[in-house]
């Protein structure tokens, strides 16, 4: 009867305003599963991207059930391994060929000819020294000419008497490489000084070894120039500790109002 009531209402408004509100009655009155199947008889043609079936839909939301329950376990694992092995999350991923190519695009002095050479060896010693990252600076030389390079700059570890101790050095790729050897270089932090009476590193820190000395395009590499300071550091490091020196002493008081001595005691002579 509410329904008649709301038909007979509406039969006053005109036009679209009363069969909208037909409509809306003739929906309350439907049961739930005629009104949703009136509503899908009335839906957009299947060819329309947003036009899901109730089996497509149940289907859809299936697989992004099974992706995000794919997506939990592989982090759960990830997670597992983290907590196994700590030390192999901690480092950085190793950069590609890719990675390094794209830092050569920003240094222009290198040779066309040799960038794959000098692509595939920075990947070569990066892969195998893993505590060097790849950057791209500018490089003065002694004679004050100035070029963009590439650059390994980390820490190299060294066994030296049973112990690992990791020296910061510094990786030069020259512009006629591989034609020429790198430059190496040892860049102590604050806590460390170089060694003056090292017979292979200066005072400036660049590294003086018979490998760099008898370089060899096609035998030589920079993974070899590594692995030659790595072995000749371990039998003589080129920096130590820097010793701690004694606090100076405090300033001395300003002077002020002489205090007033105490007297002596006069002197008695004995009984």
């Amino acid at each position: 009867r509410a329904g008649e009531e709301g038909h007979r209402g509406a039969a006053a408004l005109p036009g679209a305003a009363a069969r909208s509100r037909r409509e809306a009655h003739r929906s309350r009155a439907l049961p739930r599963g005629d009104f949703i199947a009136s509503i899908l008889h009335r839906a957009p043609p299947a060819s329309s991207a947003l036009c899901l079936s109730p089996g497509s839909f149940r289907q859809s939301s299936n697989r992004a059930r099974s992706s995000r329950a794919r997506f939990l376990r592989g982090s759960t694992r990830q997670l597992r391994l983290h907590a196994m092995y700590p030390g192999q999350y901690s480092a950085q991923p190793n950069p590609t060929s890719s990675t390094v190519r794209h830092l050569l695009t920003s240094c222009s002095d290198y040779q066309d000819a040799f960038k794959n050479r000098i692509a595939e060896d920075v990947v070569a010693a990066l892969d195998r020294w893993r505590s060097l990252r790849p950057e791209t600076e500018n490089h003065f030389d002694y004679d004050g000419s100035s070029a963009v390079l590439v650059l390994l700059k980390g820490v190299v570890p060294i066994q030296y008497q049973g112990v690992q101790y990791n020296i910061p050095m510094t990786f030069w790729i020259t512009k006629d490489y591989p034609l020429t050897a790198p430059l190496a270089y040892v860049t102590p932090d604050r806590s460390m000084q170089i060694n003056r009476s090292h017979s292979h590193v200066a005072a400036d820190g660049k590294v003086f070894l018979p490998y760099y000395d008898q370089w060899n395009p096609s035998r030589s590499s920079l993974q070899g120039a590594i692995e030659a300071c790595a072995v000749e550091f371990g039998l003589n490091p080129p920096v130590h500790s820097r010793r701690s020196t004694p606090p100076p002493p405090p300033p001395p008081l300003p002077a002020g109002p002489r205090a007033a001595q105490p007297r002596p005691p006069a002197a008695r002579p004995p009984p």
